[in-house]
């Protein structure tokens, strides 16, 4: 139909030319350059050029600079006249007399650089020179003839407050880019090439990392052990007085010793001591004093804690007494083995054996208060003074309140189900308190058919209770703890632009996690930013960017990226490139349609005019 139309307007077109002569002609000539003039100003207008947008981005250049120094591998002197090569794009340039250069690139490329010179093994270095920003790089050049012979580094790690040697701390060297793990003694060592300068730094949980730096000969061997400063949040203090068990009078000049670290004081005119150690540990203490019996106790000391521990001493005396006797079950008359005989004043105790019997040594002329206590039983007490020889037969009957039963289970790191020693296990509403073992195990003895609490924490973890009833004799209650660093969050953003750097709006940000699961959606400012807030900072995510006309892009944030917060995303991974409107293809269609239409109204003009000029 549409080619039917053409031929009605060429055979009119023609019989107008044939009756109004020359002038129509030169009429429809004017009218025709019109409307392809009109036309070729419209396709101009209308048909968008391929290459703008591009032509804009070239405008802008992306930069970086690399700079650095060309360095003697064992004595750091600067080298001079050495040859930098860096690929891509084979920038060349000679270090100055300092061994320095300097080369200005294109960002956002990873680049690997080359340095040689007369006399030295060559070396390179690969780093990524993100734009506008400036990457340092110190290359390393062994001279022809070096000897690299292994040596051998070696030492203790300790701690610098109470000299314990460290276990388990990690000793890292460069340039070698090695590290080891002290074994239970703190004692490490590292097999390196000789001829060589090298830095070692010493890394342990709870304190300063400490660095030493040292040249090791062809062959040779050095003795680096490094001496730790606790942190300030692990410091803690026992302190306290020690005073005669029998009168409370205080004791001027005992000796107190501490282990480990070897520490030790002497009490001041008022029995007193103070002694600062690392906190988080066990210890035992000892404490001596003329004329009195020697005490040993083991104590445990939490970080920052001033633990106040008081010492009582027993007299040494000529003349000895003795209490003696049997601990009964009042209702079964049957003996209780393993009960606590304890003399009041004084650290005098004793436990009876398997046939419920004890034996403890007490001082003539004492009013003693003897306690028994056993469990699962009310305690009992009498009060006794004895003349020096006198040996004195107690028994104690004792009577059951409560059946009791066992508790027991280990405290773990529920990411990587570790067990936790030193975890702190509290029982509600009893207010009894134990801490795990190197195996992170606990253990009470409760009573039978009541409602308990049982919290745990430890440091750098966030704690957890659980409620039970106790209805069987044992009954094992593990608990899993989440590393704090599951509470913290971290806040992404970034700026949606176009390939030409213009920034994107109302652009549509999804947010999901690596296993697609849909989080969180978000849209562009007028600026091309999204932000999304408080996300938890152990989890990686998948970020997915579209707007209508552009090519949707999808890109992956690791929880490894997220040293700052906000974590920015770069800038090259948030470009969207226009797509191609492939209705253009129909537009020549349409610009036929226009001329045809230009045709016809000059046509219909003309015929007009020809016929008013008649």
């Amino acid at each position: 139909m549409f080619l039917c139309r053409e031929l009605n307007i060429s055979v009119c077109v023609f019989h107008f030319m044939h009756m109004h002569g020359e002038s129509a002609v030169s009429m429809l000539v004017l009218v025709l350059v019109a409307g392809l003039l009109f036309a070729t100003l419209a396709s101009s207008c209308l048909i968008p050029s391929k290459n703008a947008g591009k032509e804009k981005q070239d405008v802008e250049t992306l930069s970086a600079t690399i700079e650095g120094h060309v360095l003697n591998a064992t004595s750091y002197a600067p080298i001079a006249n050495a040859t930098i090569v860096i690929k891509p794009g084979n920038f060349t340039t000679v270090s100055d007399i300092n061994g320095s250069f300097s080369f200005v690139v294109p960002g956002d490329e990873n680049y690997t650089i080359n340095a040689s010179c007369e006399g030295y093994f060559p070396n390179e270095e690969t780093v990524f020179c993100a734009q506008n920003k400036t990457v340092h790089v110190d290359l390393l050049l062994f001279a022809v003839g070096t000897s690299f012979e292994n040596g051998t580094i070696y030492g203790y790690v300790f701690d610098g407050m109470i000299n314990r040697p460290i276990p388990h701390a990690l000793v890292s060297i460069v340039p070698e880019d090695l590290s080891v793990v002290t074994n239970e003694l703190g004692y490490y060592t590292l097999s390196v090439r000789g001829s060589t300068y090298y830095t070692l730094t010493a890394n342990a949980s709870g304190y300063y990392n400490a660095s030493s730096f040292v040249f090791l000969e062809p062959n040779g061997t050095q003795n680096v052990s490094f001496y730790m400063t606790p942190l300030s949040s692990t410091i803690s203090y026992i302190y306290g007085y020690v005073y005669d068990a029998i009168n409370t009078t205080r004791i001027v000049g005992a000796d107190i010793y501490i282990e480990p670290g070897n520490i030790n004081t002497t009490t001041d005119l008022n029995g007193y001591y103070n002694i600062t150690v690392t906190g988080n540990m066990d210890y035992t203490m000892t404490v001596r004093a003329d004329e009195y019996q020697a005490t040993t106790k083991t104590i445990h000391v939490n970080a920052t804690e001033s633990l106040r521990v008081d010492v009582p001493l027993m007299p040494v005396v000529s003349q000895n007494a003795k209490i003696e006797g049997y601990v009964y079950d009042l209702v079964h008359n049957t003996v209780i083995p393993g009960a606590q005989i304890s003399a009041i004043p004084g650290n005098l105790t004793a436990v009876t054996n398997q046939s419920g019997y004890y034996i403890i040594e007490v001082f003539p002329g004492v009013n003693y208060t003897i306690k028994c206590i056993a469990e699962g039983y009310l305690e009992n007490y009498t009060y006794v003074v004895l003349k020096p020889d006198e040996t004195k037969r107690i028994d104690f009957y004792l009577s059951t309140v409560y059946n009791y039963g066992r508790v027991f289970g280990t405290v773990y790191d529920i990411t990587t189900h570790s067990p936790l020693p030193s975890a702190l296990v509290l029982i509600e509403p009893d207010g009894i308190s134990a801490y795990t073992n190197t195996s992170g195990m606990y253990e009470f003895l409760l009573r039978m058919d009541v409602n308990y609490r049982l919290s745990a924490s430890c440091e750098n973890y966030t704690p957890s209770a659980l409620t039970f009833v106790l209805n069987q004799s044992e009954m094992e209650l593990n608990i899993f703890l989440y590393p704090k660093i599951y509470n913290q969050t971290v806040n992404i953003t970034g700026t949606v632009r176009d390939y030409a750097g213009n920034p994107v709006s109302n652009a549509e940000v999804v947010l999901r996690s690596t296993n697609n699961q849909l989080l969180l959606v978000n849209f562009t400012d007028a600026s091309g930013k999204f932000l999304f807030r408080d996300l938890p900072v152990l989890l990686n995510y998948t970020i997915s960017i579209s707007k209508e006309g552009y090519d949707q892009i999808t890109l992956t944030v690791y929880s490894s990226n997220f040293t700052d917060d906000p974590y920015i995303i770069p800038q090259n991974l948030t470009k969207l490139k226009a797509i191609q409107n492939e209705s253009f293809e129909y537009i020549p269609l349409v610009y036929t349609a226009i001329l045809i239409v230009v045709i016809v109204v000059a046509f219909i003009t003309a015929y007009f005019v020809m016929r008013r000029n008649l």
